[in-house]
């Protein structure tokens, strides 16, 4: 007979026995009750402490009283004085500056409020304080050598009862905070003590069902002897059992496993020779009728495609043509008829390149979508408007339209400019120089122009941005996009696709002829790196290398008009 084996008691049950234990104890109002892990309910959970009260900025068209402010206290006020009169946070040195300043006794709280309010930043959101202006006037008085003095011995002894009864009133407020920390702290103490002693009643029952285990335990020991000498004998006699039934078994799994071979050799060497037929067959017959009509189909898509581009522009071109009163009833002369023709023809001629090298107009949509954040800002106010320059294909203005803003643009090509009335986009065929002088002054929330700077004389684009300069509204936002010559590929051959292209605007450049024309809050944004070109191989010559030849290939150059 072999050694029997007393196996330790299953954890699972342990942990079933535990939660029974708990749930009776629960029963009797000991321990946690509540599934949600709370304790006693008349144990309140410690609330949140504060010695200051919340701060609600309101809106722009409200106005502040002084003890709105006043009432906060050294970081709290500094803050909340930000949050109201400039509508943001201070910075880290903006809140060590004030906060020292502060704290020394160098200037009060209403120094800090004249300062915020009546600084640049201040005056441009424009917030009222009620009562501000007198005060920070009394202020400055007070700083005037002798009068001020004088003045300020005169105020501090008329202020006299009221600072006597300030401090009395603080002495109050002093009493009430330290009472409620108190409270506060006494309520936490409660809670405490209340948690140890259900600890302390858990570690007991822990401790009474473990001991109940343990007598459990010796009992199951004892009924385990007597079930493993009765599972030896068992287990004997399935033995026995076990070596005819394996004798048997391994003679009709012998001889089972015969007949699946034979069966198996027979069957795939069938199948096999069928399908060896019937493939080889296969491949013959789709090899005889497909691969000459793959090869028509692939040439006939590649076709079709130029096809489409041509009849694009031949429709174009037509549409163009009808429009022009004849030679016979004009009275034009044969030159001028020859020149509108070319014209037309390298119309014809840029919008295929256009088509070539571009881009999807999917894809310029998807790429537009950048300077949403711009158009969104510069247009906050009713009736704005945008204006594009060479609007081109479109795509600017459909995305504009998408979202729901007034746009229209200017183009000299005749038959980009079709193609923007077939999508029923407003488009003005004009020169844009010419254009914009027609339009009024401080008129036009936003002026865009995407890689149509590069095509211009560098006078022309002067005369362009001043222009623009007058058209815009303050506020308004000039935003243009050009090729990047930082990028050698770019500078050195992409750009030179355009036959059309002057030369390249270094991005410093354009920051500096737009600073010189009097924009502000210039940002220069590079746009379009060339990803997949880059080079797999780290270090600074590899980071450097794929810099110049892949890194962006376009930027926008941003310019703001100043409010007035």
């Amino acid at each position: 007979m072999s050694k029997a084996h007393y196996p330790r008691l299953d954890v699972d049950q342990l942990a079933s026995v535990i939660q029974e234990s708990i749930k009776k104890q629960q029963g009797k109002g000991v321990g946690p009750a509540f599934e949600n892990g709370s304790s006693d309910p008349r144990v309140s959970a410690p609330s949140t402490f504060k010695l200051q009260p919340d701060f609600h900025p309101k809106s722009s068209g409200d106005a502040y009283e002084l003890h709105d402010l006043l009432r906060f206290h050294d970081r709290v006020f500094i803050e909340n004085a930000y949050r109201a009169i400039l509508r943001r946070y201070p910075s880290e040195s903006e809140y060590s500056s004030s906060l020292t300043n502060l704290r020394s006794g160098r200037i009060n709280k209403i120094d800090v409020l004249a300062m915020l309010r009546f600084s640049p930043e201040g005056n441009a959101k424009g917030i009222k304080i009620n009562g501000l202006r007198s005060r920070a006037f009394i202020r400055r008085t007070g700083r005037i050598p002798v009068v001020g003095y004088v003045l300020r011995l005169i105020i501090a002894l008329l202020r006299l009862p009221n600072l006597i009864r300030d401090q009395r009133e603080f002495d109050s407020y002093l009493l009430v905070q330290n009472q409620e920390i108190a409270n506060f702290v006494n309520n936490v103490n409660t809670q405490t003590a209340g948690v140890g002693k259900q600890t302390a009643d858990a570690l007991a029952e822990l401790e009474e069902i473990q001991r109940v285990m343990a007598a459990r335990h010796d009992d199951y020991d004892g009924r385990m002897t007597v079930l493993a000498t009765e599972v030896e004998a068992a287990r004997r006699e399935i033995e026995v059992q076990g070596q005819e039934i394996e004798t048997q078994g391994r003679e009709w799994s012998r001889r089972f496993e015969h007949s699946q071979a034979e069966l198996r050799r027979e069957f795939e060497s069938t199948i096999m020779t069928a399908i060896r037929q019937v493939r080889g067959e296969l491949t013959e017959l789709i090899s005889e009728r497909l691969e000459p009509k793959q090869s028509e189909i692939n040439k006939l898509a590649v076709e079709l495609h130029r096809l489409h581009e041509v009849l694009q522009l031949v429709r174009a071109e037509i549409t163009i043509h009808k429009t022009t009163t004849p030679l016979a009833v004009s009275g034009l002369q044969l030159t001028d008829a020859v020149n509108d023709d070319s014209a037309v023809q390298l119309d014809g001629f840029y919008a295929a390149l256009e088509n070539r090298f571009r881009g999807a107009p999917a894809d310029i949509k998807d790429q537009f979508r950048f300077y949403l954040t711009y158009i969104h800002q510069a247009c906050d106010a009713p009736n704005a408007s945008v204006l594009d320059l060479g609007s081109g294909r479109g795509e600017w203005l459909q995305l504009l339209r998408d979202e729901n803003v007034s746009a229209r643009g200017v183009d000299t090509n005749k038959i980009l400019k079709a193609r923007c009335s077939e999508l029923g986009l407003s488009v003005v065929e004009q020169d844009m120089l010419s254009y914009l002088k027609t339009v009024e002054s401080n008129s036009i929330a936003a002026v865009t122009g995407f890689h149509i700077i590069e095509h211009l004389e560098f006078s022309y684009l002067v005369r362009l941005l001043d222009e623009t300069m007058r058209v815009l509204r303050p506020g308004g936002v000039v935003l243009f996009e050009t090729p990047n010559p930082d990028n050698v590929l770019v500078g050195s051959n992409f750009f030179y696709f355009d036959p059309s292209h002057r030369h390249p605007l270094p991005s410093q450049l354009m920051e500096l002829l737009l600073e010189t024309r009097g924009f502000d809050r210039i940002e220069v944004k590079n746009l379009h790196p060339w990803e997949s070109g880059r080079v797999d191989n780290k270090g600074a010559l590899a980071e450097r290398f794929n810099g110049l030849l892949y890194g962006p290939m376009d930027y926008a150059i941003v310019g703001w008009k100043l409010d007035a």
